[in-house]
């Protein structure tokens, strides 16, 4: 399967930039995630690959082959690109049977009778639907007519598939399993893939590479781990997961890292960090850790940096752990633990916030 490229695309609605001259490349075979919350373009640059949408700048190729130029002049209708799509909205026809509905690309290309049934047949069995080309669409599960959606988009083989928040429209528990069926079959297939979603759990599952979007530019772009573990701003951190924001005052900083005074903690109480060269004393800083990077105990830990004594202000049983919010003075945290502490409002436990975990940002007032 061939790579796609986009190189420094464009699009205005108005004066609005919903695309700023963004760059990225999907390799062959890889599944890559554009990622952010609603009106960031995601979906407007996932409408510009597949042909719906005109850029304003910019160039889009398949391979070697330019998809959409404005300089060069270039713009391939989406009929003539030969990518599948999935959207939000799956289009299952009700006045067709499954197999007539997966079919549909294929009559459109005029491919013979005996090769549309052939191709239906295997593009249902690879979707795990093999056996029901002739349910009527009508009665059909959401997981199933997904499922459906997702068969018309391979059933003429693309070079490319484009997928539009497919399994939003799922309840939880079916989108959880839907996610790992859906990363499995991309890469049996090895079909190159964009994949837009604004749930990042999502993203984390299915990505090869995530393109985290903001406004219509790119604020970071790696793969899930290197996205989750050190994200390069703030929108970033944010965005990806839960997060702790802790307000302070650099101390020092020491070739063994920053120390910071937390501002809303019992006597300006200070925190060792992983040490930064951006930072220097008197600083105002922002403090970000994760609740995985905390841990608690019921009893103070001997000889660890980074302790505080807290209260449990709310305790929330989820069955395998709980969670919990915290005060330490002013300064709230929340944080997950194992079910078996059994710790309730009011009761107190230290938490450890662990240095390598604390990530630094500067504080603008």
């Amino acid at each position: 399967m061939p790579s796609v490229k986009v190189n420094k695309i464009q699009k205005l609605f108005g004066k609005m930039k919903a695309v700023d001259g963004i760059s990225f490349e999907v390799k062959d075979g890889e599944l890559l995630t554009l990622l952010g919350p609603s009106g960031c373009g995601k979906s407007t640059t996932l409408r510009l690959i597949a042909g719906l949408e005109r850029p304003d700048a910019g160039e889009i190729s398949v391979g070697n082959k330019v998809l959409s130029s404005n300089e060069k002049k270039i713009f391939t209708p989406p009929e003539k690109r030969g990518m599948g799509m999935v959207f939000q909205s799956y289009a299952v026809w009700p006045h067709m049977t499954v197999g007539e509905n997966v079919a549909y690309p294929l009559a459109l290309r005029h491919v013979p009778k005996e090769v549309q049934k052939e191709k239906v047949r295997s593009a249902l069995e690879l979707v795990g639907l093999g056996g029901l080309g002739d349910r009527p669409g009508t009665l059909l599960s959401g997981g199933q007519q997904q499922r459906v959606a997702l068969a018309r988009a391979l059933v003429f083989e693309p070079e490319t598939l484009l997928l539009d928040e497919p399994l939003s429209n799922l309840d939880a528990k079916l989108r959880e399993s839907m996610r790992i069926e859906l990363k499995a079959l991309q890469q049996r297939i090895g079909v190159t893939s964009v994949y837009v979603t604004h749930d990042q759990a999502e993203a984390m599952v299915l990505s090869d590479h995530i393109l985290v979007m903001n406004q219509g530019h790119v604020e970071q772009e790696g793969p899930p781990r290197e996205i989750y573990e050190n994200p390069k701003t703030q929108f970033v951190m944010d965005f990806i997961g839960q997060v702790n924001y802790i307000e302070g005052k650099v101390v020092e900083v020491t070739p063994q890292g920053t120390l910071v005074k937390a501002l809303q903690a019992p006597g300006n109480s200070s925190l060792q960090c992983t040490r930064l060269e951006t930072t220097r004393g008197g600083q105002d800083v922002l403090l970000c850790i994760r609740p995985q990077d905390m841990t608690l105990y019921k009893e103070k830990p001997p000889e660890r940096p980074n302790v505080w004594m807290c209260t449990v202000k709310v305790a929330a049983y989820m069955g395998d752990h709980e969670e919990y919010e915290l005060t330490h003075g002013d300064q709230v945290l929340k944080v997950s633990g194992p079910a078996s502490l059994k710790l309730r409002a009011g009761d107190n436990v230290f938490v450890e916030l662990v240095p390598e975990g604390i990530k630094v940002w500067e504080r603008k007032k």
